[in-house]
């Protein structure tokens, strides 16, 4: 962990896709960090009732077929 920590705190700046993260490595003494989610705000995307099936039919998904967009 000291590693890590004395191996990051050479950077500029380190991002972490979390404040969770964030809060991690500073408690490991680093200072130069900041937090940069890299989610999804579900207030504005939400799929609406159906469209996932609808849309795996349009397709030719199958239902239980992992699909990476």
């Amino acid at each position: 962990r000291r590693l890590l920590a004395r191996r990051l705190a050479e950077f500029d700046l380190v991002l972490t896709p979390s404040r969770y993260l964030e809060g991690v490595l500073r408690d490991h003494g680093l200072a130069r960090v900041r937090a940069m989610p890299l989610g999804v705000d579900v207030r504005t995307f939400r799929p609406q009732s159906g469209a996932r099936a609808a849309l795996r039919a349009r397709l030719g998904l199958p239902r239980d077929e992992r699909l990476l967009v």
